[in-house]
């Protein structure tokens, strides 16, 4: 049997993979229409990429075939191709193969590549190539050894060794010219050669390839093997093999061995020898069962069935939520549904997909129609069609069972008819899946919507604290979502809400005085909240990892402690007043693990899909969460307090080499090697309270002179993220003043100060 894929890694890149392959292909289409435009400079980068990200997952069999796109976009790009249109065909059908293999990867099916061996084969030709055997995208574990021998025979002297292959290699040339010849009993001197050659060799490695050969000629014997050309190539370059051997070139490589061993996999007869060999390399299972020809015919169909499917859940979920504008796109999904269900030539798959679009197509006609009855069939169906596409090949009779269920009762609810109680277990258990997420659906579109009136409120408040009396009425939307977040059974999450509740009231108390961090812990709770929620339309939600993600801890080296420089340091906290900070609800962003809003007709069980490891944010929430009115106030703000700063301060344009100490002023010694005088103590100042200016002449160096590199952060390890306003003001000494003690702000101040307005 095959070895279990673990498709975490795959996860993390997928959607990576994705958009490099799409932007491979748009570039290339470009390049076939204006061969002088760069679309195949872009192309072969998009590629690129992508190959990238394929070798890190470590699937050998995806890799081998990227690497073949990668081949034939250079080989376009030399002009060293036959024809280039069949070129650029060839290569855009490398796209769709391997996105379409991926989709796979990620709904369960087991890793075959040979899946994928007609269109590389395609690209081969394409690059004017012989035909490169499906050994080429055969990949089993090597790793294995053949098992123990009961006894060593012993060792043979260097001569007779040498007499031993060289009977070993007649023979087995004798057996191959009468094999042939279709006499049959060549296959037995060949087999005798062969074990005389395994006898000889000492080491599991080097014995590998003859112990698989005497299984694969088992199967020769037995007529096992289904393709007569690939065995005529694997006897004859076992003799090649066998005659290098005798001139003294060392055993055969990892190619043959994975050349012997595919025979083995396809054997479909043959003696104990072949069963020992299948079991020790687990072979399987890795020889997809389809005809390549069929596999090929639907993995096109395949795959838009399920970007339709997803598209229409989608739609209808909106739909079932309230929104009436989401039932034309509904409409034409279930059209195109309909279509590629009977393209894929399954009968009762053709039944379910029409039988969808007709109940579409009357609720398109009256959308009154639409009732709470509806929806539940609508998803019923919806999911049984999905499920169906995880082992398309494969359906049975029970799905033919299931999918007359489902169409007689959309038939009935088309008429007005009263439906019973579902008698098939796994389609009332679907039932009641589709059931629960519409209910989420519908429970989670109202939590959202008074998180945003609630965010609305606070960020007017945080605007101007006169707007205080408008904080009561908060108290009601708290209470609601309360409420909804009791129905879905979430303690935890309700007593986050409560806390900020809590805080809210205190807001509101006249004479309220704002303590740093009070603000800002309250944001991020809120913004948590919301993303809670999405995360618990896709399945399971944490609301405490969301709050507090997992840090790794990375061991840091122990620096000397140094007296720093006095440092003026502004923030927004110090003055009594902190913010409702946007860069609380992006640190929440980049902790999200779900992908869009969820939605209410699920299949039971989450699928990994693009999630990303913890602490990276994809630009899509980094945008959404910037974009944010709490957000956008919150970087005005910052952009008022830093433009004064600059224009008390000044800011420092050096940068420590990489290797130097840190908080060393000028003229004190350094940890990277270098040694100067240090400063006499009486030069150097004890540090100044915060807010306050500098001296020049209490500076710890001369005026005029720049310290060397910036100092500490006050509070803060130098890995300390901080508040946006610190990361900008917490600076170096002031540096660049002229006579007059003006400060020229930096380029880099200036490009973040225009970024923050």
């Amino acid at each position: 049997m095959s070895i279990e894929l673990d498709i975490g890694p795959l996860s993390w890149v997928k959607g990576e993979i994705d958009l490099a392959l799409e932007r491979a292909g748009e570039s290339l289409t470009a390049y076939a229409a204006d061969p002088a435009c760069d679309g195949l400079t872009k192309a072969r980068a998009s590629m690129h990429q992508a190959h990238g990200a394929l070798a890190i997952v470590g699937l050998d069999g995806i890799t081998e075939f990227a690497d073949a796109i990668k081949q034939l976009l250079a080989a376009l790009s030399d002009a060293a191709v036959p024809d280039t249109g069949v070129a650029i065909a060839a290569a855009q059908g490398g796209f769709a193969a391997l996105r379409g293999y991926l989709d796979d990867l990620m709904a369960g099916h087991p890793d075959q590549p040979l899946k994928l061996f007609s269109p590389y084969r395609a690209m081969a030709e394409a690059r004017g190539q012989p035909d490169p055997g499906a050994a080429a995208l055969f990949f089993p574990d090597l790793t294995q050894r053949p098992p123990k021998r009961e006894k060593d025979p012993p060792p043979l002297a260097a001569d007779a060794l040498a007499a031993r292959l060289k009977v070993a290699r007649l023979g087995f040339e004798r057996g191959l010219l009468k094999w042939l010849k279709n006499d049959p009993k060549g296959i037995a001197e060949m087999k005798i050669s062969v074990v005389m050659i395994e006898a000889t060799r000492g080491s599991p490695a080097s014995r590998a390839y003859w112990w698989i050969a005497i299984g694969v000629l088992d199967a020769l014997a037995a007529d096992g093997l289904p393709d007569a050309n690939g065995a005529k190539r694997f006897a004859m370059r076992l003799g090649a093999h066998i005659k290098k051997l005798t001139e003294g070139q060392p055993d055969p490589d990892p190619q043959a061995m994975r050349e012997a061993l595919y025979q083995a996999a396809c054997a479909t007869a043959g003696g104990e020898q072949l069963a020992i060999v299948r079991a020790a390399y687990r072979l399987d299972g890795m020889v997809p069962t389809a005809t390549p020809s069929e596999t090929e015919r639907l993995l096109p169909h395949i795959r838009r069935l399920r970007e339709l499917l997803a598209a229409a859940k989608d739609d209808w979920n909106r739909l079932c939520a309230g929104t009436a504008a989401a039932l034309p796109p509904f409409h034409e999904h279930t059209a195109k549904i309909a279509e590629e269900g009977a393209a894929t030539g399954q009968a009762d798959y053709r039944r379910l997909t029409a039988a969808i679009l007709d109940t579409a197509d009357q609720l398109r006609r009256d959308p009154a129609r639409h009732d709470e009855f509806m929806a539940l069939e609508i998803a019923t169906a919806i999911l049984l069609a999905e499920s169906a596409l995880e082992n398309f090949q494969s359906l049975d009779a029970e799905f033919a069972h299931s999918t007359d269920a489902v169409v007689n009762r959309l038939a009935a609810l088309g008429r007005g008819e009263e439906l019973g109680m579902l008698d098939l277990p796994h389609l009332d258990a679907m039932a009641r899946r589709a059931q629960e997420r519409l209910l989420l659906e519908s429970v989670a579109r109202e939590i959202r919507s008074n998180l945003g009136a609630i965010e609305t409120t606070l960020d007017a408040y945080f605007r101007d604290p006169a707007r205080q009396s408008t904080l009561g009425a908060l108290q009601q939307p708290i209470r609601q979502i309360q409420g909804a977040l009791l129905v879905l059974g979430q303690d935890r999450a309700n007593a986050v809400l409560a806390e900020c509740a809590a805080a809210i009231e205190r807001f509101a108390q006249p004479g309220f005085a704002a303590q740093p961090g009070e603000f800002e812990d309250v944001a991020k709770k809120l913004s948590a909240l919301g993303f809670f929620v999405t995360q618990l339309q896709g399945g399971a939600a944490d609301i405490d990892a969301i709050l507090a993600p997992p840090v790794v801890a990375k061991p840091a080296a122990a620096e000397p402690e140094v007296a720093e420089p006095a440092i003026a340091m502004e923030t927004e906290t110090g003055t009594g007043g902190s913010d409702y900070r946007g860069s609380a609800a992006r640190t929440v962003a980049g902790q999200r693990t779900g992908h869009g809003t969820g939605a209410a007709v699920d299949d039971g069980h989450r699928k990994p899909c693009g999630g990303r490891p913890a602490g990276i944010r994809s630009g899509r929430h980094r945008r959404a969460a910037r974009s944010s009115p709490t957000a956008i106030s919150a970087r005005r703000r910052d952009a008022s307090s830093l433009g004064g700063s600059i224009a008390t301060h000044g800011c420092q344009r050096g940068r420590p080499r990489r290797g130097t100490a840190r908080n060393f002023p000028r003229g004190s010694q350094r940890s990277s090697g270098h040694h100067r005088p240090a400063a006499p103590a009486a030069a150097r100042q004890p540090r100044q309270p915060r807010g306050t200016g500098h001296d020049p002449a209490q500076l710890p160096y001369a005026e005029g002179q720049r310290p060397h590199g910036r100092t500490g952060r006050p509070g803060r390890s130098r890995l300390g993220r901080g508040t946006d306003t610190q990361r900008l003001v917490a600076r170096d000494p002031p540096g660049d003043a002229g006579p007059a003690g003006n400060a020229r702000p930096c380029r880099r101040h200036i490009q973040e100060l225009g970024r923050a307005t």
